[in-house]
């Protein structure tokens, strides 16, 4: 192991048995370990042996030298003691070898957990990735973390736990705090309500302790690549809803096929299936190791109307209105991530704001005399954005998924050729109207030559939006020469 040094410690947690931590660890682990870092994997459950699976590890692969300055105790095959060198203070602790030369697994005993964070930064390692078992009781642990990751997966138990999850380990930093305690209680509080309960001289003392932890978001078996979009506005909502710097930091792909075909094949060799999603796996990794996660305000203090851009989380080199999209695509999923981790009142609140703080910049841009660069820009508290602007999103419009009124038989026989006209009246060419609104050039030209028996009615409305947007055409009167009532 590493000669010097404090370790970095991560720790994975999943309060949802079965939603992968044990997989992410040790795939972490393995990638890590595979790029020259010295690893310790730390096994949190007592009752199991998934991360030793998961590493293809056998009982009589122990690690006896070059232990690190502390109790350890190894066992062999039948469970005699091959090295016990016990230290005061300090439990046994039992370390093992795995097929990575810099890679160790250990099952602490979980005699004193709160000493636990401080006895896994005296390995002299370069990484400690800790598999927590689903219990309240290790929340210490993932709090204390110098990185905390959470997972789940996209199911309605495995959301709900994770909120819960959050909630508890904000609520634990304040057991010995009567006061703050007592705003933090339930299984439902919020960070709103709990902010209002308290007097103004508690409020930074609260914010600061609420917002002094990042969370980093791993989505696993995720099936499509729209809930990518869902786990981002996911940790949107977390962010306002409970007041954590939550990010999403990647997700797991999970394919039926073909991991029935890697079970079939490969079905004594645990690693095989980890192999299938390496290349996720190492991308969390770099993102751990090598991105620096800028600090952010509260999300859950943003005020859509005077920090938009901060509320919207715009990243790098990120247009406001993609930011929104984003977001907006991930909060309207009926029956989606979101809906699943937050109350339905909250969610409206949600859709008010994401659409007030796109309001307020589509105003800034549009009356800017200034090319909008993606630095935060001086906004007045007082400069309110107009009450007639026009519609940001499908969803303003007023026609977003209400396509009961459709018949393509009311389409009118001109309408496309009455479309492609108002188009050139404009000056603008088909690529560029696929430019503006992300429509693919064969689907303009389709709907230009009226053939859209194949186009579906909801995608068809949407794209009639946004070329209607585009263009500055009467959205009323494109609709019903398509078939819209």
């Amino acid at each position: 192991m590493k000669s010097s040094g404090s370790p970095k410690i991560i720790a994975v947690a999943g309060p949802k048995g079965g939603c992968g931590k044990t997989i992410l660890s040790a795939g972490l682990a393995r990638v890590l370990a595979s790029q020259g870092n010295h690893v310790l994997l730390v096994d949190l459950d007592q009752f199991g042996q998934n991360a030793a699976f998961s590493l293809d590890v056998t009982p009589d692969e122990v690690a006896i030298e070059n232990t690190p300055p502390m109790s350890v105790r190894a066992y062999s095959n039948n469970d005699n003691i091959v090295n016990d060198c016990p230290a005061s203070g300090h439990q046994p602790l039992t370390l093992r070898r795995t097929p990575y030369k810099t890679l160790s697994l250990t099952s602490p005993p979980l005699d004193d957990i709160p000493a636990l964070i401080e006895r896994f930064r005296t390995y002299q390692t370069d990484i400690v990735i800790v598999d927590m078992a689903p219990r309240y009781h290790f929340a210490d642990i993932f709090d204390a973390a110098d990185q905390a990751i959470l997972v789940a997966t996209p199911e309605p138990a495995s959301i709900f736990s994770a909120t819960q999850w959050i909630r508890y380990v904000i609520s634990n930093r304040f057991v010995e705090d009567h006061i703050l305690a007592a705003a933090c209680q339930g299984p439902s509080w919020r960070f709103d309500s709990a902010l209002s309960q308290l007097p103004e001289n508690l409020h930074t003392r609260f914010l600061n302790s609420v917002t002094s932890k990042q969370i980093h978001f791993v989505l696993n078996q995720r099936r499509e690549g729209s809930e990518i979009t869902q786990a981002q506005a996911l940790c949107h909502a977390w962010s306002v809803l409970l007041g954590p710097d939550v990010r999403f930091l990647g997700s797991l792909h999970f394919e039926e096929r073909r991991w029935f075909y890697t079970r079939k094949f490969t079905p004594d060799d645990p690693l095989a299936q980890e192999e299938s999603i390496r290349s996720e796996l190492e991308t969390i990794a770099h993102l751990l190791t090598a991105h620096d996660f800028p600090k952010r305000p509260c999300l859950a203090l943003a005020q859509p109307l005077r920090d938009a851009r901060d509320f919207l989380t715009l990243a790098q080199d990120e247009e406001p209105r993609h930011a929104y999209r984003r977001l907006y695509e991930g909060y309207r999923r009926e029956n989606g991530l979101v809906s699943w981790a937050v109350p339905p009142d909250f969610l409206r609140k949600m859709m008010n704001s994401l659409d007030a703080a796109w309001q307020h910049l589509h105003h800034e841009l549009t009356h800017s005399q200034e090319t909008p660069c993606v630095s935060k820009p001086k906004i007045s508290s007082v400069d309110a954005p107009p009450k007639n602007l026009p519609a940001v999103t499908r969803r303003l419009s007023g026609t977003f998924a209400r396509v009961s009124d459709y018949n393509p038989e009311h389409s009118e026989l001109n309408a496309g050729q009455w479309l492609r006209a108002a188009r050139e009246n404009t000056g603008t060419s088909i690529p560029e109207l696929a430019c503006k609104t992300r429509i693919p050039i064969k689907i303009l030209d389709q709907i230009e030559n009226r053939d859209i028996k194949n186009i579906t009615p909801s995608h068809l409305q949407a794209f009639l939006f946004e070329i209607t947007k585009a263009l500055g055409l009467p959205l009323d009167e494109v609709r019903t020469k398509f078939g819209f009532k």
